[in-house]
């Protein structure tokens, strides 16, 4: 019971924040579970982009990276670096990338987006 009603409010908020999103110029969804996420994001990655994302949990949490991999697309995994060297080498060459997927630390009802990172 506690469960549908929280799903109910994340259901409700979600659509407000992507409205308000939408207002401030973003193309935003709000995808109910986890495989309607897997299955929007995959639909919005051109099959000729090549993909690369930040330290974005989200990511790993709904399964992109392997459904990428799983449909042959072209993918940039600075973790796959064996040296830093390396690992910088990838990063550069994510800046160039055809699509980049990150998200943000938090997001506020009106639609603004909140953001810290470590490494800019």
């Amino acid at each position: 019971m506690m469960l549908t009603q929280r799903k109910m409010q994340y259901d409700k908020a979600g659509a407000k924040v992507a409205e308000a999103l939408n207002k401030r110029y973003f193309e935003a969804y709000y995808c109910s579970d986890r495989a309607e996420a897997l299955e929007k994001i995959l639909e919005l990655i051109p099959q000729d982009h090549v993909v690369s994302w930040g330290g974005a949990a989200t990511v790993d949490e709904l399964g992109v990276k392997e459904a990428l991999r799983q449909r042959g697309q072209a993918v940039i995994d600075r973790d796959t670096a064996r040296t830093p060297e390396e690992r910088d080498a990838l990063l550069h060459q994510a800046l160039s990338c055809g699509t980049f997927l990150m998200s943000s630390n938090a997001v506020t009802e009106d639609g603004q987006l909140v953001n810290l990172d470590g490494n800019g």
